[in-house]
């Protein structure tokens, strides 16, 4: 929809920080039509048991989710 309106469309891994950075440097240098950056996601990455849940939209993640996603990414089970 977007090209046909000829605006520069981008789509990348809206995860990684590589591709994030490129597009926001492409997008800075048109200048000439508007810009859109689509970043594919999951919802929740990296959660123990709920990564790609919509359960988790506008949700925060229950305290065993934490503790789980905490063991699973081999961070230290304490707070801030």
């Amino acid at each position: 929809l977007f090209e046909s309106m000829h605006w520069h469309v981008l789509e990348i891994d809206g995860h990684d920080h590589e591709q994030i950075r490129a597009a926001i440097k492409a997008a800075h240098a048109e200048t000439g039509r508007p810009t859109l950056i689509i970043g594919h996601t999951t919802m929740a990455k990296g959660a123990a048991t709920l990564e790609g849940s919509e359960a988790t939209h506008g949700s925060p993640l229950p305290p065993e989710e934490i503790l789980a996603t905490k063991t699973k990414l081999g961070l230290p089970d304490q707070g801030f």
